[in-house]
């Protein structure tokens, strides 16, 4: 769901891309600058942000992310809409001008609902450095405050893949979700059919093997098909629901 990236984290091993103009380089010892993709929910489990770092290509006149902004986006599972990307440090004065300094950022898994009528989430950050760039000096640690997302933030529709599944089945006439998700043990895939239809659900783990399947008598109208995933490993895994013609697949995270 991160659609683009302008730049590319400089290794931190000598002689391999990027590492001459690493900031945190010296000699043969750095720290690499990746994008550092995280994540986290809201504590009802159906919103997901996820948030990298990112520079500014028109600053640094390259494609290497030496001057890192964090940049933010939302999922709201239950309406299926994503929000833009947020620059969430572009312009930040405090802590101790944060723009362009996020090397290592650290996300809360948890958002903060700080607005119920509005339905507010604040996302906690924690962003880490030290004047010098040296990675084998202390580094200073500061809370960041205010990167939040509204409900009406959230007005994009997702991207959706193509490829062989697109190709050799209709398009669905029914609606597809799960929540929680992430979920930590326990799941409920519902499946809003206009017409009573059979449907299957099958879960499947990165791999691509089947894990589970469960055969389903669809009625017209919400059918609710619940899973127990606490014998799971933690990660992503993916579920398609499928009728005689068509078939959805979406992500599931397992915490």
């Amino acid at each position: 769901m991160v659609d683009s990236m302008g730049t590319e984290g400089p290794s931190g091993t000598s002689g391999q891309g990027g590492f001459g103009v690493n900031p945190w380089a010296s000699g043969t010892t750095a720290a690499s600058l990746e994008a550092r993709i995280q994540i986290c929910t809201s504590p009802d489990r159906k919103k997901i942000f996820y948030s990298w770092t990112e520079s500014d290509t028109t600053v640094v006149g390259l494609y290497w992310n030496i001057y890192p902004n964090i940049m933010s986006r939302g999922f709201d599972v239950t309406i299926d809409k994503v929000t833009p990307r947020v620059n969430i440090t572009g312009g930040v004065t405090t802590p101790d001008n944060a723009d362009q300094v996020a090397y290592f950022h650290y996300m809360s898994n948890r958002a903060i609902t700080t607005n119920v009528g509005l339905q507010t989430n604040e996302i906690p950050f924690t962003i880490s450095y030290n004047s010098t760039n040296d990675a084998g000096a202390p580094t200073n640690h500061y809370y960041l405050k205010g990167a939040s997302f509204t409900q009406t933030d959230f007005t994009l529709n997702p991207m959706r893949p193509t490829g062989i599944q697109a190709a050799t089945y209709a398009a669905p006439g029914y609606e597809v979700m799960s929540y929680p998700n992430p979920t930590d043990g326990l799941t409920t895939i519902s499946v809003a059919m206009p017409e009573a239809k059979d449907f299957e659900v099958t879960l499947y783990n990165t791999l691509g093997a089947e894990i589970k399947n469960i055969k389903v008598t669809g009625h017209a109208g919400s059918n609710n098909v619940n899973l127990d995933l606490s014998s799971l490993n933690a990660g992503m895994y993916t579920y398609t629901v499928k009728t005689d013609n068509s078939a959805v697949t979406k992500k599931l995270i397992v915490e």
